[in-house]
């Protein structure tokens, strides 16, 4: 898919699609009988902070188990929020709001909230909240969450976070158990990037909008045949939203643009060590999926190609076959295109 804009073509392009085994669970606290005794029933916003599992962050799913102590026909509903724990605080409180439910009818007894269809990109600590409305908080009129412990994937300690007013803070609850709340969030592993734009710079550079999910890593390509493609931009989303700039667009007749992303950071070696039989042997990680090439170097003006491969989720270990006879060697890894 291109534009056409004055002299330039941008093709926007996405990097790997997500499929339906992609989906994962990556936080697990359902009760396996859903007749659980304990909950805590509050009218107040509360909930639980979540270190995720796996790698998938772009939440497609999620489900809640509460107890309502309510008559058969009632009023009460509740929300469901997800925070980013970005709020101040040595240990930071809730504070940007990632995704906020319509209001969910509640029903008496054991019960379940699923949210689907979703499509939320969260971090990997987070925080989801519930708040039950309609409720007086007497005995017959409450709802509470089940606690269940411990989770069987992703993490939480055990406190948990309430708002009163515009204030958050860490409660325990030490009568009937940790407060590890009864959810599962179900994610996909996007590894996608959309692109925007592009905006043309009066110095000549073209700036793209890139879209993605905070933490991965992006690299940007540009080709201006749709078949040779170079790497010429490699950063991290801080931010949802991220701009690039290609200083260089003005001085193509055409120039079309790829972005992919990826789970990881920079490149980095570990300390090089002797083998056995005197070799070096060098360790390399870098950003899962891209392809890189490693060098070497007697002075580091001359380089030779040493090996190529591509990043997965475990350091990649390289023995150097001529650093035996060599008064010095240095390294280095570039990702290629």
């Amino acid at each position: 898919m291109g534009v056409q804009l004055k002299h330039l073509v941008i093709a926007v392009a996405q990097g790997w699609v997500v499929t339906a085994s992609q989906a994962e669970i990556v936080f697990n606290n359902l009760s396996t009988t859903n007749s659980q005794s304990a909950y805590f029933p509050s009218t107040l916003e509360y909930g639980d902070e979540l270190r995720l599992g796996g790698i998938g962050r772009q939440l497609i799913q999620f489900r809640v188990e509460y107890f309502g102590e309510l008559p058969a026909t009632n009023q009460a509903a509740a929300r469901i929020r997800f925070y980013a724990n970005d709020g101040p605080g040595r240990y930071p409180a809730p504070g940007t709001r990632l995704f906020e439910s319509d209001p969910v009818p509640l029903s008496p007894g054991y019960s379940s909230i699923i949210l689907s269809d979703l499509a939320v990109p969260v971090p990997d600590v987070f925080t989801w909240t519930i708040e039950f409305g309609g409720l007086t908080g007497a005995v017959g009129q409450q709802a509470g969450l089940l606690l269940n412990d411990p989770p069987s994937a992703g993490f939480s300690y055990d406190d948990f976070w309430m708002r009163t007013g515009t204030n958050w803070a860490l409660f325990r609850i030490t009568s009937i158990g940790k407060a590890n709340y009864a959810a599962r969030v179900v994610t996909a592993d996007i590894l996608t990037v959309h692109l925007d734009g592009p905006q043309f710079l009066a110095g000549g550079g073209a700036r793209l909008q890139l879209t993605g999910l905070v933490g991965r890593t992006c690299m940007v390509q540009a080709s201006s045949n749709l078949t040779a493609w170079n790497a010429i931009g490699l950063f991290d989303f801080t931010k949802n939203q991220e701009e690039f700039v290609d200083a260089n667009a003005s001085t193509f007749d055409r120039r079309f643009y790829r972005a992919v992303t990826t789970v990881g950071g920079p490149m980095r070696f570990t300390p090089p060590k002797q083998t056995t039989n005197g070799l070096t042997e060098v360790q390399v990680t870098g950003p899962e999926r891209f392809s890189f090439l490693l060098q070497v170097s007697p002075d580091m003006v001359n380089w030779t190609n040493l090996a190529t491969n591509t990043f997965g989720s475990r350091p990649l270990v390289f023995v150097d076959p001529e650093s035996g006879s060599a008064a010095r060697r240095f390294y280095r890894a570039r990702l290629l295109p």
